[in-house]
C-alpha cells in the first residue's frame, strides 16, 4: 500500500546560509513520499536561488514567492494553500531534521490514529551540535497548551482530512502557538514521541532568541 502524501510546509527569508541542509535533509528522509512546498517572504539575499536549483533537480520541491513581505506566518499559510498532501508537517529554512523524523512519526501516526503529533527535539548552535534537549510529555491536552506552548514547530504533523486545512493567525510572534491552540480545541490533543528527530538551531539574531523564550 502506498505511504499518504505529507506536505512539508517551509517559509524562507534571508537563509542563504541555511537552506541548502534544511533542503539536503528532507532530500535524506527515509519516508519518500512527500513534496517540499517553500515560500520564499521576499528574501534579499541568494535564498531563491539556492532553492531554485535544488527544485530543478527534483520535481517534488515546489517553490512560491510573496508579491511583498508578509511574515512567517503569511508564508507558511501560502504553503498550506497550495499544498495537496494528506498529512502537512511544518519545517522551517534554517532547522534540520534526522532521517528517520518522517518514518517514525507516519508509524506512530498509523499506530495510534492520532490527527496531531510532535516529538522532542534538540537545541542546536549555528553548526547544528546539539547543546541541549527538549523532551515531552506523552500528550498535551486543549488546557495544558492555553497554559503555554510545549510544541516546537518544525516537529509537528497534522491530518488534514480528519481536521481540515487549518491556517496561523497573521501575527509576528507565537503563531503557531496559536495554530496549535485552534487545532488542539477540535482534535482535545496532540500526542509526541519524546524522541528527538530534529535540530532547533539557535541563532545570534534578536528574533530568534524570542524564539527559543516562547518554546521554553
Amino acid at each position: 500500500m502506498k505511504s499518504p502524501l505529507v506536505s512539508i510546509i517551509v517559509p524562507t527569508y534571508n537563509v542563504e546560509k541555511y537552506i541548502a541542509q534544511t533542503i539536503e535533509c528532507v532530500l535524506s528522509q527515509t519516508f519518500i513520499n512527500w513534496e517540499l512546498v517553500i515560500t520564499d517572504d521576499c528574501s534579499k539575499d541568494s535564498t531563491v536561488k539556492i532553492i531554485e536549483s535544488y527544485a530543478k533537480e527534483d520535481e517534488r520541491i515546489k517553490l512560491h514567492i510573496l508579491s511583498q513581505n508578509s511574515g512567517a506566518a503569511a508564508a507558511r499559510n501560502n504553503s498550506i494553500e497550495k499544498s495537496v498532501g494528506r498529512y502537512i508537517a511544518f519545517l522551517d529554512g534554517d532547522d534540520w531534521w534526522y532521517p528517520e523524523k518522517l518514518e517514525k512519526q507516519m508509524n506512530f501516526i498509523r499506530q495510534t490514529h492520532c490527527e496531531f503529533c510532535f516529538t522532542a527535539f534538540e537545541y542546536a548552535d549555528e553548526e547544528l551540535n546539539v547543546i541541549g534537549v527538549s523532551h515531552k510529555p506523552k500528550k498535551i491536552t486543549y488546557r495544558d497548551i492555553k497554559l503555554g506552548c510545549n510544541i516546537g514547530t518544525p516537529g509537528v504533523i497534522v491530518d488534514t482530512l480528519r481536521i481540515g486545512k487549518m491556517y496561523m493567525p497573521n501575527m509576528k510572534v507565537s503563531e503557531d502557538w496559536s495554530l496549535w491552540i485552534n487545532i488542539i480545541e477540535k482534535t482535545r490533543a496532540a500526542y509526541s514521541i519524546n524522541e528527538p528527530l530534529w535540530k532547533y538551531r539557535i541563532l545570534s539574531n534578536s528574533l530568534s532568541r524570542n524564539k527559543i523564550r516562547l518554546i521554553k
